[in-house]
């Protein structure tokens, strides 16, 4: 008797641990990780050529990367990492200004 519920029991924990299997932990909370200036088409559309750069960086905000070699350019990244995703969106923005005035501006596709 006492063979049979040794056995049975062994039965069950095996039952038991193997409808475990299917069981998953929740997940730890990942926040979305976004970082410089989102730049939509709205905004971009705005730009007119002979704006200054103070009318600029009111439109678009401050730009990441303003080289003192190429004053005439100013670069806008964004990228952002959404939770639980692995692929990151990453966009580059390149404003040329002439004579301290917007001139043109040219969208850099990453991979």
């Amino acid at each position: 008797m006492q063979k049979i519920t040794v056995q049975l029991f062994i039965l069950l924990a095996c039952v038991a641990f193997s409808a475990c299997s299917n069981f998953h932990f929740p997940r730890v909370y990942k926040i979305e990780l976004a970082q410089g200036n989102k730049i939509d088409e709205a905004q971009l559309k705005k730009l007119q050529p002979g704006m200054t750069q103070k009318q600029v960086i009111y439109l678009l905000g401050s730009p990441l990367l303003e080289g003192p070699l190429q004053s005439d350019r100013w670069h806008y990244y964004y990228s952002l990492k959404p939770s639980g995703h692995s692929k990151q969106e990453v966009k580059h923005l390149v404003v040329y200004f002439n004579n301290e005035l917007f001139s043109r501006y040219e969208i850099i596709k990453t991979p």
